[in-house]
């Protein structure tokens, strides 16, 4: 099997995304921590609204977004992507 050029690309261009996080999740990474600890130090009911919360916006935010993609976007309706079509 062999790969077309664009699909090489977008395949490099992925590798290089995963290996060299960007500024914005090497800061994550390094806010995230102390907060993490600080979740870890509550009391578990505290701990448990927390994470009740964040699961509620975060679910929120999936349906915001899967209303928002184009009804013609072949990917949205369950298309295989173009690469995986061989």
């Amino acid at each position: 099997m062999t790969l077309q050029a664009a699909d090489t690309l977008a395949l490099t261009d992925a590798v290089r995304a995963l290996e060299r996080p960007s500024v914005g999740a090497r800061i994550a990474n390094v806010v995230g921590s102390p907060i993490e600890r600080l979740i870890g130090m509550l009391p578990a009911r505290a701990s448990s609204v927390i994470g009740a919360a964040a699961r509620k916006a975060i679910e929120g935010a999936l349906k915001l977004s899967l209303r928002t993609l184009a009804t013609n976007d072949p990917l949205a309706v369950g298309a295989p992507p173009p690469a995986s079509t061989g």
